[in-house]
């Protein structure tokens, strides 16, 4: 999977960018689905994107096969484990990547990391 395609910059942060296919675009009632990634490293970017898209590619599924959109409970599960993904990703790469970090560091990656949540429960409530 190309995931570069799904990538865009803006701001110095990268978002996830996937047209939804034309047979499920009423469903959607949107052309295109684009989130925050809320970071500036293309490898955190790129994990997400990939994620992202694989979460996309099995709601398109199912949608397509006919299968009943979400209930209120199977959309807070889908929500509540994205974000938990999510953050734990976040966690992980940071955990990784910045053995040597200050604490103004550790605190903007918790920042960062509670933004993205508080993104996601945003988005997830403007779309039930």
């Amino acid at each position: 999977m190309n995931t570069v395609s799904y990538l865009s910059v803006r701001h110095q942060r990268f978002y996830f960018r996937r047209s939804v296919p034309k047979n499920l675009r009423g469903v959607f009632g949107q052309r295109k689905v684009i989130r925050s990634l809320i970071t500036s490293d293309l490898r955190v970017a790129q994990r997400a994107a990939i994620a992202m898209a694989d979460l996309l590619d099995k709601l398109f599924e199912k949608i397509s096969k006919g299968a009943t959109l979400l209930t209120q409970e199977e959309l807070r599960r889908f929500s509540t484990r994205v974000c938990q993904d999510q953050t734990h990703v976040l966690l992980a790469e940071a955990l990784e990547t910045f053995d040597n970090r200050s604490d103004e560091d550790v605190e903007l990656e918790a920042f960062t990391t509670r933004t993205f949540r508080d993104e996601i429960l945003v988005d997830l409530k403007n779309h039930v």
